[in-house]
């Protein structure tokens, strides 16, 4: 315990905030799952293109929100939430990765 009884916690190892990767994973998610089903809508552009951006704003909104939430509850530092955010981006799309995994399974 640390003081007055407190319980004292350091932000130790937790170089990744899991918080922000899964909020991210999931936004990136969702957005594309969107942007696959608005395909399938018949051609009305501008419908498409509203949903797109509405789902895209909601869900960039979401993990602005989870960011500030995190960092006002002190629970990672912002280094450890920027990491995942990177970590997500570098790893959303990668055709090495995917590559790599198809020969090891």
């Amino acid at each position: 315990f640390g003081v007055n009884g407190r319980r004292v916690r350091y932000c130790a190892d937790m170089m990744i905030s899991g918080h922000t990767y899964f909020a991210t994973l999931f936004a990136m998610s969702a957005f594309s799952q969107v942007a696959y089903a608005s395909d399938f809508i018949p051609r009305k552009n501008y419908i498409n293109r509203i949903v797109r951006y509405s789902v895209l704003a909601i869900c960039f909104s979401c993990v602005i929100v989870e960011v500030c939430l995190v960092a006002a509850a002190r629970f990672h530092y912002t280094v450890d939430m920027l990491a995942a955010i990177v970590m997500v981006l570098f790893l959303w799309d990668s055709s090495t990765l995917e590559h790599i995994a198809a020969d090891w399974s």
